[in-house]
């Protein structure tokens, strides 16, 4: 029995062998962000428990997660076997006279502003409101006045804390309601044309197993700046800036440097595509097929 996610466990009471993919370690490493009170941490803590105890086989995301997992869930490092991700087929490049920017339009995109997109969950840990801060600072100069902001994702909550409610306060004290937008869901097809078009993607995160919206980001050419608490540095390499995301200011430096060079960004959505093409489903479903094949065997 193979759970995706640890999320989705259940204990098992069957012959069946368990392979169980944990992501990260993020809500070990910050407990107080991920999950909002001491019932939903010890709950939490007892599932994992148990399905690090059941589990015949574990799964991570990264060598970078393999080595949270190792840390903070005292797994053996030999126990973990690696499957990564991969950008979907729909995330690539397109022509700019291809862009749907009716589609568009319904985000709030404008073609004559430029817009940062930030692509995923809304739990603290993915330090949003710290983005909502250093984009503030960085319109304060006149040169970014053609700068616009853009949160896509789901807002509902899912297993760990979201701050959302928080964060829509946090833009409205900031006088920012008309510079930041939430999207709310996009669907791929019209994020691919969102990406296709964005000055730059930001992934500030205070920590990330994968990183997989960066990736999807750069596949279609856009530029990134990303947190270097994850594994995206070996995976993206010069397709990406990276940033401490407890720095003051080292997000806002980087969107400057972004922002204020058509060179930059041009070098490094072309090293974000040539990093994004060397990924795919194919070879990581390979992957999951040996450890399965490999579980069975033992």
């Amino acid at each position: 029995m193979l759970f995706p996610a640890i999320y989705s466990f259940v204990p098992v009471f069957s012959r069946a062998k368990v392979m169980i993919v944990l992501h990260d370690a993020t809500a070990e490493m910050l407990p107080n962000l991920a999950l909002h009170d001491r019932v939903a941490r010890v709950l939490w803590n007892t599932k994992v428990a148990i399905g690090k105890w059941t589990a015949d086989s574990l799964i991570a995301v990264s060598e970078y997660a393999r080595k949270q997992l190792t840390e903070y869930l005292n797994v053996p490092p030999e126990r973990i076997a690696i499957v990564g991700e991969a950008p979907a087929s729909v995330f690539r490049h397109i022509q700019g006279l291809q862009v749907n920017y009716e589609r568009l339009a319904a985000l709030g995109v404008m073609p004559e502003r430029k817009v940062i997109v930030h692509l995923g969950g809304f739990s603290p840990h993915k330090n949003l409101l710290y983005l909502v801060h250093e984009f503030d600072g960085l319109i304060g100069d006149s040169a970014y006045a053609d700068i616009d902001l853009l949160l896509v994702g789901d807002t509902h909550p899912d297993a760990f804390h979201v701050s959302y409610e928080e964060l829509v306060e946090e833009v409205r004290k900031r006088a920012l309601t008309n510079r930041v937008r939430f999207t709310g869901f996009v669907p791929d097809e019209v994020l691919v044309d969102l990406l296709n078009i964005a000055a730059v993607t930001v992934m500030p995160s205070l920590n990330e197993g994968f990183g997989l919206p960066a990736v999807e980001a750069a596949a279609c050419g856009c530029p990134v700046i990303a947190t270097l608490a994850s594994p995206l540095p070996a995976i993206l390499g010069a397709g990406a800036l990276y940033i401490d995301p407890r720095q003051d200011g080292a997000l806002r430096e980087a969107l400057a440097r972004m922002l204020s060079s058509p060179e930059l960004r041009g070098k490094t959505g072309e090293a974000g595509r040539a990093a994004a093409t060397k990924l795919s489903w194919k070879t990581e479903a390979s992957k999951l097929i040996n450890a399965i094949e490999a579980l069975a065997n033992q």
